[in-house]
C-alpha cells in the first residue's frame, strides 16, 4: 500500500469512527509519506483524541512540518488557553504568570544594552561607508550565512535528539506542560540530547522553536529545578533573544576590525539576556531556593551542592566571597569576553528580583492588568 492510498483510507476510517484502523493507517503515512501527506495525517490524528495534551502533541507535529498551517496554530492556542485555565497555580506562580503575560520580568538594562549596540552599529556602518565603501556588502552576507549556519546547526541537533513524549517521558512532559502554560511562546518542541554535561539550550530563528535538555541535566535536577531551567529557556524564546543575537553578532563580525567594539557591546547585552531568562525561570518555578540550587548544580557540579538548605547557603556565601576577593572592577573585567555572567552575579540578581514573588500588592496589580 502506498502512502497516498493509506491517507485516503485513514481519513475515511476517522469519518466512520473506526479509530483503530484509522490510527494504523495514519501512522503508516507518518512513517512513509511525503511532508504534505504527513502533515495531513497528523491533522486527522489530532481529531481522534479527547485528551487535550495528546491533541496538542499532534498539532505541534503539524506545525513542525508546516509552521504556516493556520488551522493547527489556532487550535494549539485554543488548547493552550484551555489547559491554562483549568490548571491550579500556587501564589508564587500566579504572580509569575502575570509577569510572564505582561513581559514585566525583562531586565531593564537588557533593552538599554540592545539599543545602544544597535545605535553604535548604525553609526559604525555609516563611518565604514565613508572610509571603506566595499565593506558594506560584508555584514548582509555574513548575516545570511549566519542564518543558514544556525538553521543547519538546529537541524543537526534535532537529528541527534529524542523528542519528549507522553509514552517515553511522562513525568518530564508534565513538567514541560506546567511551564508552557505559564509562558506565552510560539510552538516549541522539547527534546533530550545525550550528553554528560549539565546543559540546556533553546534553538531556532522562527517557530517551531526547540529546547534541548541534556540527559545528564534531567538525571541531576529534581522537578522544581527542572522547571527553573525550562522556564529559563522559554524566557529566551519569548523575548526573541536568538534572533537578536544572530543580528548583533553577525553585524559585529561582518565589520571585521571595525566591529571589535561592537563585539564587546554584544557580549554585554548577552549577559543581560541571561539575567532576564533567569528571572523567567524563577517565575516559572516559583521558588528562589530551587532556582539557586539549579544554578549551583549546573555551574559547580552536583557533587559540590549539599541537599539541605543550610548547606546550600554556605556554598552560596563561599561563591559570593570570591567576587568580594576580586573586587567589582576585577570581576567585571574577567567577564568581558563571556556570553554568560558568572555565578555570583546570577545569584545576586535572582535574590534582588525574588521579592516580587511574595508581594501581595504586586500580585493584585499584575493580575488585575491581565484581567484575572
Amino acid at each position: 500500500m502506498n502512502a497516498r492510498r493509506a491517507l485516503e483510507q485513514g481519513i475515511q476510517a476517522v469519518q466512520m469512527g473506526d479509530y483503530e484502523s484509522a490510527y494504523r493507517l495514519l501512522q503508516y503515512v507518518i512513517d512513509t509519506g511525503s511532508t504534505q501527506q504527513r502533515e495531513q495525517a497528523w491533522m486527522w490524528l489530532s481529531t481522534m483524541y479527547t485528551d487535550e495534551r495528546d491533541v496538542r502533541q499532534c498539532l505541534q507535529a503539524v506545525l513542525t512540518l508546516n509552521p504556516a498551517n493556520e488551522w493547527a496554530r489556532q487550535r494549539a492556542v485554543e488548547i493552550g488557553l484551555s489547559l491554562a485555565r483549568r490548571a491550579p497555580l500556587n501564589s508564587g506562580q500566579r504572580v509569575g504568570a502575570a509577569l510572564l503575560l505582561t513581559g514585566g520580568y525583562r531586565h531593564p538594562r537588557e533593552k538599554l544594552a540592545k539599543w545602544i549596540t544597535l545605535l553604535l552599529s548604525f553609526i559604525t556602518i555609516c563611518l565604514v561607508a565613508l572610509v571603506r565603501p566595499g565593506y558594506l556588502v560584508i555584514p548582509p552576507a555574513v548575516l545570511i550565512i549566519g542564518w543558514a549556519v544556525a538553521t543547519r546547526h538546529q537541524a543537526h541537533l534535532l537529528q541527534l535528539a529524542i523528542p519528549i513524549t507522553k509514552l517515553t517521558h511522562a513525568e518530564l512532559l508534565q513538567i514541560v506542560d506546567d511551564c508552557i502554560r505559564l509562558v506565552r511562546v510560539p510552538p516549541t518542541r522539547f527534546l533530550i540530547l545525550g550528553s554528560n554535561k549539565l546543559n540546556a539550550t533553546a534553538v531556532g530563528m522562527q517557530p517551531p522553536y526547540s529546547v534541548l535538555l541534556s540527559s545528564a541535566l534531567i538525571e541531576a535536577l529534581d522537578a522544581e529545578e527542572l522547571r527553573f531551567v525550562v522556564g529559563h529557556e522559554l524566557g529566551h524564546i519569548q523575548c526573541g533573544h536568538m534572533r537578536s543575537a544572530l543580528v548583533l553578532r553577525n553585524i559585529s563580525y561582518g565589520l571585521r576590525a571595525f566591529g571589535l567594539p561592537l563585539r564587546f557591546l554584544t557580549l554585554w547585552w548577552d549577559r543581560y539576556t541571561e539575567f532576564t531568562a533567569d528571572r523567567a525561570g524563577l517565575l516559572v518555578c516559583g521558588s528562589l531556593e530551587k532556582a539557586q540550587s539549579a544554578l549551583l548544580k549546573i555551574c559547580l557540579g552536583v557533587s559540590q551542592v549539599p541537599g539541605d538548605s543550610s548547606g546550600q547557603e554556605e556554598v552560596i556565601q563561599r561563591v559570593l566571597e570570591r567576587k568580594r576577593e576580586h573586587g567589582e572592577l576585577g570581576y567585571l573585567l574577567r567577564q568581558v569576553w563571556h556570553t554568560h555572567p558568572f555565578l555570583p552575579e546570577r545569584l545576586l540578581e535572582l535574590r534582588a528580583f525574588s521579592p516580587v514573588l511574595f508581594s501581595r500588592s504586586a500580585a493584585e496589580h499584575l493580575l488585575r492588568d491581565v484581567g484575572e
